[in-house]
C-alpha cells in the first residue's frame, strides 16, 4: 500500500473535521465524528484491496468481477466531502 497524496489528504481533511467538531461541541464529539470518518476514509485508504474483492456476499449474490479501485476511492471522496454538507442541513 503506498502512501499517496490523496490519501494524506483525506487524513488531513479528517483531522480538520475532528477538530472542529472538538472546538464546537467539546470532546464529546470525537467518537461520533470517527464514527462518521472512519468508513470514507477506510474507502480512500484501502480502494486497492477493496476493488479485489470477489466472491460470495449473501443471499446468493456473488461478485464475479473486481472494482475498479477509483471508483471505489472516489466514493470515499464523495462521502468524506459531502459529510459537512449532510451535517449543515440536518441540523
Amino acid at each position: 500500500m503506498a502512501i499517496t497524496l490523496s490519501k494524506i489528504a483525506a487524513l488531513c481533511l479528517a483531522i480538520v473535521y475532528t477538530s472542529i467538531s472538538v472546538f464546537m461541541a467539546g470532546f464529546f464529539a470525537i467518537p461520533g465524528m470517527m464514527t462518521l470518518l472512519v468508513p470514507p476514509l477506510g474507502l480512500i485508504w484501502f480502494a486497492q484491496d477493496l476493488s479485489e474483492f470477489t466472491g460470495y456476499v449473501g443471499k446468493g449474490g456473488t461478485i464475479d468481477q473486481s472494482s475498479p479501485e477509483f471508483l471505489i476511492a472516489a466514493f470515499g471522496w464523495l462521502v468524506l466531502l459531502g459529510l459537512p454538507i449532510y451535517m449543515y442541513y440536518s441540523s
